[in-house]
């Protein structure tokens, strides 16, 4: 019985050496959007609980910035639209539109994005993402949720497109951090897998691996 665990794991010593996952964990890149803020910056937690605007957006903030965190704690490489050097990636090859740049990033660069949409700017690329199915099938929206039985356009009209559309939105109380970070990984961990596993996207896949941990979207 010892001899043929030794064999067991010989073999699967040796399937390991053939086997090439599509992307890697630090090659899969995560867009994270919500209230803006430096992609440096340290974000300390709000005072005041998320019960009106600036509150809401305070919180999103803090969840924006532990999210980026845990997920490059777990290896994960995140990207901000704020960072500078995104921005002049694109703008070298023309693209000088905002949007634009967003977009084409989230399509050709990114795995996953993940949404806390709170701000003006932040529910505008939910809008935008929403809209395009290549893209909306890779987000989640981590709405507060107070907003759950709301009638307002955003609930039973943006939310609904991103669903119709393939995406995920999930409501949380942006006071429990913890579990608004294990919706984020979860999701992370779920598309990673996805696409590590659909024969169908390695040229998808392999078209990701162009921005690699450690690169130029680093800072």
């Amino acid at each position: 019985m010892k001899a043929k665990m030794l064999n067991d794991e010989a073999l699967l010593k040796e399937a390991g050496k053939k086997i090439r996952l599509p992307v890697r964990k630090e090659q899969f890149r995560i867009f994270v959007f919500g209230p803006r803020m430096d992609p440096s910056e340290e974000v300390e937690l709000p005072t005041s609980p998320p019960s009106d605007h600036d509150g809401l957006q305070r919180h999103a903030k803090y969840l924006r910035f532990w999210t980026a965190k845990k997920l490059r704690e777990d290896r994960w490489t995140v990207d901000f639209g704020e960072t500078t050097s995104i921005k002049h990636f694109w703008s070298s090859l023309g693209i000088k539109n905002a949007a634009a740049m967003e977009v084409g990033h989230a399509r050709k660069l990114c795995g996953a994005i993940i949404i806390f949409p709170t701000s003006v700017g932040a529910i505008s690329e939910l809008g935008l993402f929403a809209g395009l199915p290549s893209l909306a099938k890779k987000t989640l929206a981590i709405v507060h949720s107070r907003f759950k039985d709301h009638k307002s356009f955003f609930r039973v009209g943006l939310l609904n497109m991103l669903k119709i559309q393939h995406g995920t939105y999930e409501f949380e109380d942006y006071l429990n951090t913890q579990k608004c970070l294990e919706l984020a990984v979860e999701f992370a961990e779920n598309q990673w897998t996805k696409l590590a596993l659909d024969e169908y996207l390695i040229e998808e896949a392999q078209s990701l691996t162009f921005g690699r941990k450690g690169g130029a979207f680093e800072k």
